[in-house]
């Protein structure tokens, strides 16, 4: 129990201590990533579609998935840990 004290108080210090100067809000969307493997980074919009996978590459890895109404696409975040897209 103390060893899951420590480490979730070191998870929070060490995400909530940012560099200062930056912003917690996403990056707008740019294009849709290029078909095949793209690894995700953090805070950065993906457009993903129907049969696109999110692979996470770290145990630690969150994303969040924004679903668009009436779109056939979605948009995925990469909040936490480290991910690979894989565009179909």
């Amino acid at each position: 129990m103390k060893n899951i004290l420590i480490l979730s108080s070191m998870l929070m210090f060490m995400f909530g201590c940012g560099s200062g100067g930056g912003s917690s809000t996403p990056d707008t969307p740019g294009d849709i990533p290029e078909k095949g493997e793209n690894d995700m980074e953090i805070n950065k919009l993906y457009v993903v579609s129907s049969g696109d996978q999110i692979i996470k590459t770290s145990s630690v890895a969150k994303v969040k998935i924004i679903h668009n109404d009436g779109s056939s696409q979605s948009t995925a975040i990469l909040l936490v840990g480290s991910a690979t897209l894989i565009n179909n």
